[in-house]
Formats: C-alpha cells, sequence, structure tokens
C-alpha cells in the first residue's frame, strides 16, 4: 500500500512516501529520482517541507541530505501512515478469526500480500469453508466479512471461496491451468489470516529427485548473485540470493521430511524449525535472508552493498547445507 501518496497527492506525496520508508538520510538526487520527481521541483517542495519542520535538511559538502523529522506533529503522521500495511493486516487476521462457521482457512494473497498494493489494487482473498456443513451461514458471515474489509481498506475486496476438496483439485491440476500464475501467487505471496497454511490443506510431497532439482536451481540462482555482485547490481544480487535460499530450504525439506513448505515464507521458517539440527539453523538462515526480500524486491530505495552481500552470504551457507544433507540422505 502506498497510503502517503494516496492521501497527499502529487510530487509531494510522492517524496514523503519516499522518506517515510526509511528512517536516514537521503540524498535529495537519489530522493528525486526515487519518487519520481524532477530534482528542481523536490528541491523546492523540500524546502516547504522544511519550513514546516516535517523534514530535515542539512548539507554535506554539495550534497543535501534530508530525513523525515519524525518527532515533528506531522513527520509523525506521515511515519504512522507508511505503516498503514502491517495494521491493516493484523486488523484482516481478527476479522477473519471471527468467520463463522471457523473456516479452514483465509489467506491474503496479491498485491497486499506482497506490499505493492495501490489505491486501485484489489485484496485478493483465499477463503476455504469449513468441512461441517452450514451453507447459510457461512455465506452470511463470509458477505460481512467482506463487507468490512471493504470498509477497512477502501479498495475492492475479492474473495476466492472453496471448500477443501474443490482446492485440492484445482490445486493438484495447477500446472495445466491458464491460470498457474494465480496459484504460484497464492503460494509464495501468501499471508496466512487465519487456520492451516495452503500445504497443510492440499499437501505437496517432494521425491528425491525433486531436491536435487530445487538444490540445482538454488545453486543457478546463487551463480545469477554472484555475477550480479561483480557488476555492482545489488538489488539483482539480493533478489537472485532470497531465491537461492528459498530454493536451498525446499531441497532441505525434501531430502529430511519428504516436503515443502506452502502458504508462504513463514511456514518454511516454521517448518525447517522441526528438522532437527540443520533444520534449526538453517531456519535461522532463511528468517535472517527473508528480511532482505522486499527491500530488494518491491522496495523503491536501492539497496546498499554490505545488505546485498549478506544477503548472497545467507543464501550460500544455506545451498551448502543443503548439498552437504541431500548427500548425506
Amino acid at each position: 500500500m502506498q497510503p502517503v501518496e494516496t492521501l497527499i497527492g502529487g510530487a509531494r506525496g510522492r517524496l514523503l512516501e519516499a522518506l517515510a520508508r526509511v528512517d536516514a538520510e537521503l540524498p535529495v538526487s537519489r530522493l528525486a529520482a526515487v519518487a519520481g520527481v524532477g530534482r528542481t521541483r523536490a528541491s523546492s517542495l523540500l524546502e516547504e517541507l522544511a519550513q514546516l519542520g516535517v523534514v530535515q535538511r542539512h548539507r554535506v559538502g554539495p550534497t543535501t541530505l534530508v530525513r523525515l523529522d519524525r518527532e515533528n506533529a506531522a513527520g509523525r503522521l506521515v511515519a504512522s501512515l507508511s505503516g498503514l500495511r502491517a495494521y491493516v493486516i493484523s486488523e484482516l487476521q481478527h476479522a477473519a478469526r471471527e468467520l463463522q462457521p471457523e473456516p479452514t482457512s483465509v489467506i491474503l494473497f496479491g498485491s497486499l500480500a506482497r506490499g505493492s498494493a495501490g489505491a486501485a489494487s484489489d485484496v485478493d482473498i483465499l477463503a476455504v469453508r469449513p468441512t461441517v456443513r452450514d451453507s447459510e451461514q457461512w455465506q452470511a458471515s463470509l458477505g460481512d466479512f467482506e463487507r468490512r474489509v471493504r470498509r477497512l481498506t477502501g479498495n475492492r475486496v475479492h474473495v476466492l471461496d472453496y471448500d477443501p476438496e474443490d482446492l485440492r483439485r484445482r490445486y493438484s491440476t495447477r500446472d495445466d491451468d491458464p491460470g498457474a500464475g494465480f496459484w504460484r501467487s497464492v503460494s509464495e505471496d501468501a499471508i496466512v489470516l487465519t487456520g492451516a497454511s495452503l500445504l497443510e490443506i492440499v499437501g505437496e510431497p517432494v521425491s528425491r529427485a525433486d531436491a536435487a532439482a530445487y538444490l540445482a536451481k538454488a545453486n543457478s540462482w546463487l551463480g545469477s548473485a554472484r555475477e550480479s555482485l561483480v557488476v555492482g547490481r545489488w538489488d539483482v544480487a539480493a533478489g537472485s540470493a532470497v531465491t537461492a535460499g528459498v530454493n536451498a530450504c525446499d531441497a532441505l525439506c525434501g531430502a529430511l521430511l519428504g516436503e515443502r513448505a506452502g502458504g508462504g515464507h513463514a511456514e518454511a521458517v516454521a517448518l525447517l524449525i522441526t528438522l532437527g539440527t540443520d533444520g534449526k539453523q538453517a531456519s535461522r538462515q532463511l528468517a535472517q535472508l527473508l528480511r532482505f526480500k522486499t527491500p530488494a524486491q518491491y522496495d523503491p530505495l536501492p539497496m546498499a552493498e554490505p545488505d546485498a552481500r549478506r544477503a548472497v552470504d545467507l543464501a550460500d551457507r544455506l545451498v551448502q547445507r543443503a548439498a552437504t544433507v541431500l548427500a548425506r540422505h
């Protein structure tokens, strides 16, 4: 979501949105580029905002650095608006838990789950109804839930309502489905609001050959990450490292458990913890690596070189661990 830009609008809103995302000083030239505002226009607007106390400015040699003043009342409000997505997801979780009868699962996916939603985005939700049949109560409760989400977000709400068996059938044929991208979004970007993860509902066994294939993908992505470090493409390096680490953990889960996690990366972290010493260490490394996912893939601000190198180092450790485990099994 981009609440600051949406509510304030124009170039001023884009500049404040970019400033609210980081608690650090930024050169005016970089801020203008990130916000998509001309340098001259950005300087003029930032001077107005500085006079209001919303931003702080100071010069270091020829460079003007600016930051959002979070001690200023308006600056604090702008900063709180930038945290709106986390608040919305928390409220969605609360609303999902109040559905009756208790759902098998409610999963948020799509742009809001990825952190890239805008004013025109839909709120995409997969609702898996309970196995106990009470169709009228479920439909009434789901309708109330949809209206509540619409009021909460101001966005259109798109709810997919499946029973567990229908979901399993659709998921089992996902590779042949023209809408395969939808299932990738549900699997990779999902946030479980309540109930079971997608994997817990549909199951996803992983063979020894599958685990080896995941490891091969992990090595390929790790190679891309290393190449990107050499040429200074920090965002690409970190993003490739995240993909490499996720594939390495899929290989690890496949080798040790015969299945992989689904329904979101948080489930992978939780599943790895149950898999002995190797799994626990991989879980900690994956959790650290996933912190770079949003900055590398969705945040408009460029990655810093130390962060990119740290991400590649974590991915390298995960790939090595997965290779060692597969060699033993």
